[in-house]
């Protein structure tokens, strides 16, 4: 076989597992009805189903994904060529009237190999799959930026419980002894920034949804045809030593580490079965409080989000009060947290705020806001029922004879990585932009009147009141 087909002679196949850290949700492009007693109309949307109607991540979301991870990697490349290019493949440009050029790192899909647990969900059976290991998350809907709520409207979606194990199949076309120092480099590296970094896939990746981590041992096979002959042999133990030594892809921007803590007890507030799915153990006036698994309390990175949003605009009015405003400390909002729904309908601040992010107007709609959440990791904690009085909305005097049940998490922690990305714009502007995130982190996190966040149900009672501090690593 000539030496110019070499490319389809063989490669490497890399194969190992991709876990699920947070919720997954991999869409299939459509929704569904799922009615409820109270929301007749109400409708899912569903996540991608592959063979044997399990979920399945594309090839084409995980090289999109794994492209996107190596960014402008140029290793010992030419100043016009990028390393995602080589990896991945390059589009044809009409511009320069270039064709285009298939890359050398091919992903298969990724099919599930064991679902997670969902038997310890608090959602009602018909909203959950112990097949799929997947349950239906319901959110507030939110309106084409981050963190800005639509007023009585709901989204469900399915979501993929963290733990489930995904099967992950990657291969390298080209001769295995005669690829060239860059494709090797930059295949450790990415393989190595997905042990340790992880990617993010799917629906809600600015708030911490879609991670998942390559697990350690990865199994590395050479393939070769030679003549009429395939020969096979294991390179595992050469390459997995490779990935653990390469450096890591790191995506631009700063990262904060943050540590939640608390003594008060935390629920966010779990959808309520129908009274026919209510089991025979099961009270029908009880609160109950979302979760991972029995003993792992849920908070959904959009809360914490809207929390933070909250304690940004209630510091721009402080200090409008006090005529201590910052300089365009509106628009430093809205490009850190994303555009409201309001703010995209004000030609005046839209004017503004194109300018202030250097853009034309037209390319600014549906802003999303450049400070997201990588991850929320939360730890294992005690949940406990507390029995309460009901009070009258009306008189707020306690209802004779009126009790109902609120399980919450007791002494609950966790550990919330934030990352400010960066945009193309002048370097004093981005300065600007990380001073007024800092301040606004320094607020939550320093010791005084202010410190800290109220999350989840019940803050008017005590619950959910969370230290905040600085924590160190990943």
């Amino acid at each position: 076989m000539p030496e110019r087909y070499n490319s389809y002679r063989g490669g490497l196949v890399f194969e190992g597992v991709l876990q699920v850290q947070t919720p997954l949700h991999i869409g299939a492009g459509f929704d569904q009805a799922a009615p409820t007693k109270d929301h007749p109309d109400a409708r899912v949307a569903p996540v991608l189903l592959g063979d044997g109607s399990l979920p399945v991540i594309t090839s084409t979301g995980l090289k999109g994904a794994m492209r996107a991870l190596v960014g402008d990697w140029r290793h010992e490349l030419g100043p016009n060529e990028r390393g995602g290019d080589r990896l991945f493949g390059l589009a044809p440009n009409k511009q320069t009237d270039t064709g285009g050029r298939a890359g050398c790192l091919i992903p298969s899909a990724a099919l599930l190999q064991e679902p997670a647990g969902v038997e310890q969900r608090v959602e009602p059976a018909a909203m959950r799959s112990e097949k799929r290991g997947s349950y239906h998350a319901v959110r507030t809907a939110i309106d084409g930026a981050a963190g800005v709520p639509k007023d009585h409207l709901l989204f469900t979606a399915e979501m993929v419980a963290p733990g489930a194990k995904f099967k992950f199949r990657l291969r390298l076309q080209g001769d295995p002894d005669g690829l060239s120092r860059t494709v090797l480099d930059g295949t450790a590296s990415l393989l190595g920034t997905l042990q340790k970094n992880g990617l993010r896939l799917g629906r809600g990746r600015g708030d911490g949804q879609g991670l998942v981590i390559l697990e350690p041992t990865v199994a590395v096979t050479k393939i070769w045809v030679q003549g009429h002959k395939v020969e096979t042999c294991d390179a595992s133990k050469d390459w997995n030593k490779l990935i653990q030594d390469a450096p890591i892809f790191e995506e631009a921007g700063r990262v904060y580490t943050l540590k939640l803590s608390s003594l008060e007890p935390f629920l966010v507030m779990a959808s309520r079965p129908e009274p026919d799915q209510l089991r025979s153990d099961e009270p029908g006036n009880e609160n109950r409080a979302l979760r991972y698994d029995a003993n792992t309390p849920d908070l959904p990175g959009t809360s914490l989000m809207g929390a933070l949003r909250a304690r940004a605009e209630w510091l721009l009015r402080l200090r409008a009060l006090r005529h201590e405003s910052m300089a365009n400390e509106d628009l430093l909002l809205a490009e850190a947290f994303g555009l409201t729904a309001d703010e995209q309908r004000d030609e005046a601040f839209l004017h503004r705020f194109a300018q202030h992010i250097g853009k034309p107007e037209p390319e600014i709609t549906g802003f999303a806001g450049l400070l997201t959440i990588e991850r929320i990791l939360m730890d294992q904690a005690v949940p406990k029922k507390i029995s309460s009085v009901k009070l009258d909305r009306f008189t707020q005097s306690p209802m004779d004879t009126a009790l109902f049940v609120t399980e919450a998490f007791l002494q609950p922690s966790g550990t919330v990585r934030l990352r400010l990305r960066e945009r193309a714009r002048l370097e004093s502007d981005h300065h600007a932009l990380q001073q007024y995130v800092e301040a606004l982190l320094n607020d939550v996190t320093r010791e005084g009147p202010r410190q800290g966040l109220m999350l989840g149900h019940g803050s008017n009672r005590g619950f959910g009141w969370f230290d905040v501090a600085e924590a160190d690593g990943r």
